[in-house]
């Protein structure tokens, strides 16, 4: 190997250990978010924000295509950085998850508390839904 080339694998192989770091970083942000998510708990569901922010932006600092753009990753540090993104990934798919089924359970709770019934829900003029309370209101303006 010459040694351009080994001073290129070596490169490569820092960004790997800072993109593995990263990645562990945001995958703990991921887990302590969920947490926050079932058990509801603002403050917690904020510092999990910003830790994710802090990977994320390490993760942009790296030169992680160049890496890939290799013929021969680095083995076993290859397969680990993998193995990280994917359980970020799936993580990161059970939070939305998480969090669009809470964004439906508080609209149904302020569609409640405003009088509306989602199942009472019709259109307006314009095809827009209007449920209870703004339905009242529209037909005031008419």
């Amino acid at each position: 190997m010459t040694s351009q080339g080994r001073l290129n694998s070596e490169a490569a192989r820092r960004e790997l250990v800072v993109v593995r770091q990263a990645l562990v970083e945001l995958r703990d942000a991921l887990a302590t978010e969920r947490r926050a998510l079932t058990d509801p708990n603002a403050n917690e569901l904020e510092r999990a924000a910003e830790r994710k922010r802090a990977a994320l932006g390490a993760f942009e600092l790296t030169d992680i295509v160049d890496v890939t753009a290799q013929r021969r990753p680095h083995g076993s540090e290859w397969d680990a950085v993998l193995a990280l993104a994917e359980e970020c990934r799936h993580a990161n798919l059970t939070n939305g998850a998480l969090l669009a089924t809470r964004k439906r359970h508080t609209e149904k709770l302020l569609g409640l508390l405003r009088g509306s019934d989602a199942r009472s829900s019709t259109y307006s003029q314009s095809g827009i839904v209007a449920s209870g309370a703004r339905r009242s209101a529209q037909i005031g303006r008419a």
